[in-house]
């Protein structure tokens, strides 16, 4: 009989959804990093919206949240790799955005 996680990457395999699966945790963990991060009441400021080519966007609300997150890139890799060791991340680009996340 086979694990529950054997099982897991055989059906993500069998659909052709591994890649799509890893970067929706991807951003999940950079979202939860980057609330981590964030002052208390910031939380709001900065989204994870996408992974390509192992570079993760964040959305920023204003210019304040974007290079707060800009100088704390490393720990939010390094939260990433730890929940996701096979992620193949290695940048955090801030992209400031008017209008609501």
């Amino acid at each position: 009989m086979e694990s529950l996680k054997g099982l897991l990457s055989n059906m993500l395999a069998r659909h052709q959804i591994t890649k799509q699966v890893t970067n929706a945790r991807i951003i999940e963990e950079a979202n939860a990093a980057i609330a981590a991060l964030l002052p208390a009441g910031r939380g709001g400021d900065a989204t994870a919206v996408s992974v390509r080519e192992g570079t993760v966007a964040v959305s920023c609300r204003n210019a304040g949240a974007a290079a707060f997150l800009h100088a704390r890139e490393e720990p939010i890799l390094v939260s990433i790799k730890k929940a996701l060791p096979g992620a193949q991340v290695d940048r955090v680009r801030t992209k400031i955005v008017s209008g609501i996340l």
